[in-house]
């Protein structure tokens, strides 16, 4: 028994010891979340999907192995039937910047910073400068796939091109509350539901004191300047967006400055203090 115990005590030294090698410190919990310092260590995080982390500088992936190929791996995979293979963790940008984000992946989906994101806390993320291509859908800077988080106070800028459910922050996004958000670039899309800020919302609580700096070019429906399309907004207030619609085909009879198309049959909802 004794041995056992032994045993068992130093394995799980062992295990910490690993855990902390992989990033700059920390230990994964809420109160000290694990520390991401490089590149490497944010890589890592794929490995630790309920675990929290802060970022502690600025990192660039604008260089090998990140920057070539297929480029970034997005953390968290989607599969409807089991969200355990999405992101479930906690994420602190802290503030600092991650640069030069590039996926080229025509044959993939849900793809961005993270793939998938399910009940998490993500907030202070600054991305500069990325690129995603794809012939798919489901795009975002931060996640392609986003269900029942909490977003604040991020920062996106950058470019995609894409097929459909397409936006700077989030590809698809159900139940969850963003506040404080900001993006600029431009998406290029041939499909439909594209958005400067989200591409295509289901039913979402609120979106709050966010606003959008975008070129949008698409020829199929739902495009708008901060949201392509909304199944049941619940609150959007205090939202502003600076946009150039380039819309053709279908996309020129069913777009708009703030929202492309908004269905509220399923949600009573709110939207005040707003322009474009």
């Amino acid at each position: 028994m004794k041995l056992y115990k032994t045993i068992i005590t130093l394995s799980i030294l062992i295990l910490n010891i690993l855990c902390f090698s992989q990033f700059a410190g920390g230990s994964g919990t809420i109160e000290d979340p694990y520390q991401i310092a490089n590149a490497e260590q944010l890589n890592q995080v794929r490995n630790y999907l309920t675990s929290s982390f802060i970022q502690v500088t600025d990192i660039d992936l604008g260089v090998a192995p990140w920057n070539i190929g297929e480029g970034w791996d997005p953390i968290g995979d989607y599969d409807p039937w089991d969200p355990s293979k999405s992101f479930r963790g906690n994420y602190d940008g802290n503030g600092y910047t991650i640069n030069n984000l590039l996926i080229e992946r025509l044959v993939e989906s849900n793809l961005g910073l993270f793939g998938s994101i399910f009940g998490c806390k993500i907030c202070n993320v600054r991305l500069i400068n990325f690129l995603i291509n794809s012939e798919q859908g489901y795009l975002g800077g931060l996640s392609g796939i986003a269900y029942e988080n909490n977003i604040s106070n991020c920062y996106a800028e950058g470019k995609i091109q894409g097929y459909s459910q397409i936006g700077l922050l989030f590809g698809f996004f159900e139940q969850n509350s963003i506040s404080d958000c900001h993006v600029k670039g431009e998406i290029t899309a041939t499909g439909s539901y594209i958005g400067g800020l989200v591409g295509l919302c289901s039913i979402t609580d609120s979106i709050t004191n966010c606003s959008a700096d975008v070129k949008l070019y698409a020829d199929r429906l739902m495009v708008g300047g901060m949201l392509g399309l909304s199944m049941a907004l619940g609150v959007f207030s205090k939202n502003s967006t600076n946009c150039e619609i380039v819309a053709v085909g279908e996309a020129a009879g069913c777009s708009g400055g703030l929202i492309g198309s908004l269905n509220s049959d399923l949600l009573d909802c709110i939207i005040s203090e707003c322009y474009s």
